[in-house]
């Protein structure tokens, strides 16, 4: 008898033991999953909030390029119109630069410096306007690099698509809805 309760003191603890083991590991495992979902839901914003904003300051671009070539082939445009358009251009290049810097913080290197490099072209495209010798020439040459760019924002968005694994997310939702 004294064996059996021996045994029967040590399982209890023991036991006990592998609970607590157990608890402690689905704690770490459950903090570090909603730290990774924060993280996750942190980078959709900020995804989200860059590319709606490059997608703003390409049509901007566009439309503000069109309407200053049009204006110089209807008329000489006053050097006001003209101002005002690089004007607002340049103020939404700098509000653009503005949100890469404030909501780039959780992004990866590869796409960051995907995003730089489409800033620096949207910025080549932009530079000859600065130009006193501005002409419809010009203007035809940036308005026609603008295609560029929005295959080069097709590939930023392609790139945080995977990073994201939007693609292995829409598998999974798929496979439990049916």
């Amino acid at each position: 008898m004294p064996f059996i309760l021996l045994i029967s003191d040590l399982v209890s603890p023991l036991i006990s033991v592998g609970a607590l083991v157990i608890s402690i590991l689905v704690y770490l495992r459950q903090k570090s999953m909603d730290n990774e979902n924060h993280l996750f839901q942190i980078k959709i914003r900020q995804y989200s909030i860059i590319l709606g904003s490059a997608s703003e300051m390409l049509e901007m671009l566009f439309f503000s390029l069109d309407s200053l070539k049009d204006e110089m082939e209807e008329t000489d445009p006053e050097e006001d119109f003209i101002f005002e358009t690089i004007e607002k251009i340049n103020q939404k290049m700098s509000e653009f630069r503005t949100i890469l810097f404030k909501e780039g913080s959780f992004i990866p290197k590869e796409i960051s410096k995907e995003i730089d490099e489409f800033y620096n072209y949207l910025f080549d495209i932009q530079n000859p306007l600065d130009d006193n010798k501005l002409d419809s020439s010009k203007i035809d040459e940036s308005i026609n690099e603008i295609d560029k760019l929005e295959d080069k924002l097709d590939h930023i968005v392609n790139l945080m698509r995977k990073d994201l694994g939007v693609d292995e997310i829409d598998r999974r939702l798929k496979r439990r809805i049916r």
